[in-house]
């Protein structure tokens, strides 16, 4: 049972054909009774939370909004499925971090938010293992599905297609849904990260231009007018997830970008 309906979500269900979608108009996540209904309904042998508030920059603006559907709706949850026996998987976000330098972060590293999204999915990890210790929590980051283009290289693509690119100084890991879909249908108890490997916004702006054979100008900028903050690093280290899951990872960026690109 997957709660939530986008990118992700859709992802899981290709990988699985039992597996079943509940959209928000037929479950509030931060409805207990909702939750209960729909888990007493469908039976499911794993529930995994893919509803989220993904919106970074427009949380700066609906901070109550964005807390009570990424903190207080896992919590629920989460609190659901330990009385009901369920296993339960929640989908959380590199953003919980905003280092800087290169170092990519592990399990244990220290969180340190710079926006409100991220604020929001780090209590929302606490809520649910406050109220479920046998949680699987998978971290994952930059989100594109390689099947239909979908996801970050995308709106990459439509920046440039429009004009000459602005980018921030943030090093991430790009992570094909795909991987990521595997990843929840087999992620056991505890904390993960999972994504691919790292990639700069400068250079995945290089790349795309020179897919599609044009010519624009990349502007490094420290802040964009009306975006949120931006960690500099976010860069996940998934060794863990690996060792303990048959040593199942996530494509490299470099092979997701040119499938995106065909």
């Amino acid at each position: 049972l997957v709660f939530g309906t986008g990118l992700l979500a859709r992802a899981i269900q290709s990988a699985h054909s039992a597996v079943h979608l509940v959209p928000h108009k037929e479950c509030d996540i931060r409805n207990a009774s909702d939750v209960a209904y729909q888990i007493d309904h469908h039976k499911p042998d794993r529930v995994i939370n893919a509803a989220a508030y993904t919106g970074v920059d427009l949380a700066e603006r609906q901070q109550a909004l964005c807390f009570s559907i990424n903190a207080e709706g896992p919590e629920i949850i989460a609190k659901v499925c330990r009385h009901k026996a369920v296993p339960l998987v929640h989908i959380s976000t590199d953003y919980v971090f905003g280092g800087l330098g290169f170092a990519p972060f592990i399990e244990s590293s220290t969180p340190g938010p710079v926006n409100i999204y991220g604020w929001s999915k780090l209590h929302g990890e606490a809520f649910a293992r406050g109220e479920n210790s046998d949680v699987s929590i998978l971290r994952v980051a930059g989100l594109y599905s390689a099947t239909t283009g979908e996801g970050i290289f995308q709106r990459s693509v439509e920046l440039a297609r429009r004009g000459n690119i602005a980018v921030v100084p943030h090093t991430f890991c790009p992570t094909a849904v795909e991987d990521v879909a595997r990843a929840a249908l087999i992620s056991k108890p505890g904390l993960w990260h999972f994504a691919g490997t790292p990639a700069s916004r400068m250079e995945i702006a290089r790349r795309i231009v020179s897919s599609l054979g044009i010519e624009r100008t990349i502007m490094l900028v420290h802040t964009l007018p009306g975006l949120a903050p931006r960690p500099e690093n976010s860069i996940l280290n998934s060794a863990a997830f690996a060792l303990s899951h048959s040593m199942f990872v996530a494509r490299p960026f470099e092979e997701g970008i040119t499938q995106v690109m065909r």
